[in-house]
């Protein structure tokens, strides 16, 4: 039988790699990002925050009771076809004044924030990235960081090393992880192609105001690549739906 996430045990990890980090920034930025789209003149506009979800974490958070902390939310559930693979990129839209969750009962994209773990296949923690694509614009244009969380103590590296081993034991999510990282940094480098004279923010915008930020047969052919992978590692216990 494929090993499945124990979400339990991530909502028993109360990751926070700096007491009370959501008030350094003095507006709980990694809630609503107001400052990064600030930077827009369309996108991010209507109220809200799009919290990414991991497979099966939607359904966990159906059956524990946890959804009425969103308040006023949308489920999403995007599915993204390469070759003959489809993967289901499911996410909550919260329009929740303030926190899009209780701290207490937040999803897994919030414990990581800011950090992104960097899998390989086999499932181990490679190295970090910033899991949200604003922090990225925001250092590519090499201003101040609004998210203030620069350091990792040592015991909450045993927390985040929880939470990782959690997403690793089951090999699809392993897979989106992985997929997440790939589809970043393929944006990123499309829509930062060359030289720039306005900010990477606007760069971005204008790049997805025209559909112009994926080249789906560049992106389809790396998942495509990255699925032979795992079947070849993990054979019966890795489908796509």
């Amino acid at each position: 039988m494929t090993a499945q996430i124990d979400f339990d045990v991530i909502q028993a990890t109360d990751l926070v790699y700096v007491p009370g980090c959501w008030q350094l920034c003095g507006d709980a930025h990694c809630c609503s990002f107001s400052r990064h789209k600030a930077n827009f003149k369309f996108v991010g506009k209507a109220p809200g925050q799009e919290l990414p979800l991991l497979p099966g974490e939607y359904a966990y958070l159906t059956s524990k009771g946890l959804l009425a902390q969103f308040q006023d939310h949308t489920y999403r559930a995007v599915p993204y076809a390469f070759g003959s693979r489809t993967i289901l990129m499911e996410s909550i839209i919260s329009r929740r004044p303030g926190c899009a969750c209780d701290h207490g009962t937040r999803p897994t994209i919030c414990r990581l924030y800011p950090v992104l773990p960097v899998f390989d296949v086999d499932g181990r923690v490679t190295g970090v990235d910033r899991v949200g694509i604003y922090d990225q614009l925001e250092d590519l244009d090499g201003g101040p960081r609004i998210c203030k969380v620069e350091t990792m103590p040592l015991d909450e590296l045993g927390k985040l090393l929880t939470v990782t081993a959690e997403i690793a034991r089951e090999p699809r999510a392993l897979f989106y992880m992985i997929a997440y990282k790939l589809a970043h940094d393929h944006v990123l480098e499309r829509a930062l192609r060359g030289e720039r004279a306005v900010s990477a923010f606007q760069v971005f915008e204008t790049g997805l105001m025209r559909s112009a930020l994926i080249d789906h047969a560049v992106l389809g052919a790396e998942l495509g690549t990255l699925a032979d992978r795992f079947e070849a590692r993990y054979g019966a216990d890795f489908a796509l739906p």
